[in-house]
């Protein structure tokens, strides 16, 4: 047969990279839309810290927090449909972040009552 256009191991091979491309768009797709979660996590717990140091937190003055404002931040953030751990550095410490595989977190330096020391938040899936 002279007339033919592909010979049979031109049309395995064709196969073959076919399959082999599908493979590397499925695992190229899948790696994306795990970034783009993570990055909505860490979006998450980015806006919520500086609402944190900023407003909720305050007494007016920004960056410097008053742990007894802690609990009502809390109620705030239990709107969210993800896990959540608010800690600061003084030992308090709201939600529950363990065991869970995504985990954004966002930490900001603070005064804490009159000394030095930081916020963290953790928004996890």
């Amino acid at each position: 047969m002279k007339a033919q256009v592909f010979s049979l191991d031109a049309l395995i091979a064709l196969v073959l990279v076919i399959v082999i491309l599908s493979i590397v768009v499925e695992r190229t797709t899948e790696a994306r839309s795990v970034d783009v979660h993570y990055l909505e996590l860490k979006q998450l717990a980015d806006d919520f810290s500086q609402i944190a140091v900023k407003r909720s937190l305050t007494n007016g003055e920004p960056n410097v927090i008053s742990s007894s404002k802690l609990q009502e931040f809390s109620s705030k953030m239990s709107s969210l449909s993800y896990d959540y751990e608010i800690e600061l550095s003084t030992g308090e410490k709201i939600g529950d972040c363990s065991g869970h595989d995504e985990v954004a977190v966002s930490k900001r330096a603070v005064v804490i009552d009159g000394v030095s020391g930081w916020l963290e938040v953790k928004i996890c899936s």
